[in-house]
């Protein structure tokens, strides 16, 4: 388990089946993460991510909740 930042909401994920350390870029899916990432890809992903929830604040009223999420300690 490691402290996972998401915008400043800091959480429990379980980071065993991903290599990580402290600072990390990592995609959390239900609580796990999937994905370590380098910040480069992790903010292209957040700016892709960033155009979809504007044409999602449309009528259509989709709005996705997108954050980055960084590893923030050592594991617990």
């Amino acid at each position: 388990m490691a402290r996972v930042d998401f915008a400043g909401n800091v959480a429990r994920v379980n980071v065993g089946v991903v290599d990580t350390r402290p600072g990390d870029y990592v995609l959390v899916h239900a609580g796990c993460a999937i994905e370590s990432m380098s910040e480069e890809k992790a903010m292209e992903i957040l700016e892709i991510f960033g155009e979809i929830a504007d044409a999602a604040n449309e009528p259509s009223g989709f709005a996705p909740q997108i954050s980055d999420a960084r590893v923030k300690g050592g594991a617990e």
